[in-house]
């Protein structure tokens, strides 16, 4: 089963009053990078929620934000008696000495924002235990969404494989007559060479066939294409993580039709290989797009 780094993940639910909706979007990434965007009130659970994450997902660049669409009727505030005693002190201080009379202490004191507080932190910690399904609720939509784009992504690699094969059974009925052809250019070029029909020490032609044929045989590479090939199918129904695999036996199979065009010297044969590569570079782009 293939998972995609790319979809995106929703949930809205009702926490103490709260009313949060969710969004997670997954893109490409070598590893897993999580970037969470709270409100206030949820200040303080980056940790708790990336920990979460990690619980689903292997690689992807994830992106949660978190918005209040309602706040409760009622919300609890806190005041810090020791500052609010400490800018009396000061403000009544600065009035004696600047001659003021009329201000009011209590309109400075209440508007110094570490007087009056509102604590996210704590109220994220007691209330984690019921948001914690919210986040699991988005994160598992996300990972749906994610692996109905690998299914998409599996789909289309076999029909690239099946296309690879092909191009692989090609090239073997070539190579099955490679050593007619052989046989066939050496004469020429020695007919070339002398002007006229000439006739070489018994074994000889053979001797020579021989040579340009292990200089141009390709069935070892052959093998490795089919055996890659077979890889590739067996990773794809394998569970968990399998982009770096896949990209690797992509790069395995580049070089085994690269080194059949080095050995080629037929036209067609080079056609062939330059098809072949042309499809690996589309598997590998959407190698990019796994887990």
């Amino acid at each position: 089963m293939l998972i995609s780094m790319t979809g995106f993940g929703s949930a809205i639910g009702e926490v103490r009053g709260y009313r949060f909706r969710l969004e997670a979007y997954s893109l490409n990434h070598r590893f897993l990078e999580i970037k969470v965007k709270l409100p206030l009130v949820l200040n303080g659970l980056e940790n708790e929620i990336s920990n979460l994450a990690k619980s689903y997902f292997e690689r992807g660049k994830i992106e949660l934000s978190v918005r209040v669409e309602q706040e409760p009727d009622e919300i609890e505030f806190n005041w810090s008696r020791a500052r609010a005693r400490a800018y009396l002190e000061i403000i009544e201080q600065m009035k004696k000495e600047l001659g003021i009379k009329e201000q009011s202490a209590l309109e400075l004191i209440i508007n110094q924002r570490d007087v009056i507080m509102f604590e996210p932190e704590r109220w994220g910690r007691e209330a984690w235990k019921e948001l914690k399904f919210l986040f699991e609720t988005c994160f598992e939509d996300l990972a749906k969404s994610r692996a109905q784009e690998g299914e998409r992504i599996g789909e289309e690699l076999k029909e690239r494989l099946a296309r690879l094969s092909g191009f692989r059974q090609k090239l073997k009925e070539k190579s099955d007559r490679v050593l007619e052809e052989a046989r066939a250019r050496i004469k020429k070029r020695i007919e070339q060479l002398v002007g006229r029909e000439w006739e070489l020490e018994p074994g000889r032609l053979e001797q020579e066939v021989v040579i340009l044929v292990s200089k141009s045989d390709i069935s070892e590479e052959l093998l490795r294409i089919d055996s890659h090939l077979q890889q590739f199918h067996l990773e794809l129904e394998r569970a968990g993580a399998k982009g770096k695999k896949l990209d690797f036996l992509v790069q395995e199979l580049v070089r085994e039709f690269n080194t059949i065009s080095a050995k080629s010297q037929e036209a067609n044969t080079s056609q062939i290989t330059i098809e072949a590569k042309s499809e690996l570079e589309r598997i590998r782009q959407q190698l990019q797009n796994l887990e």
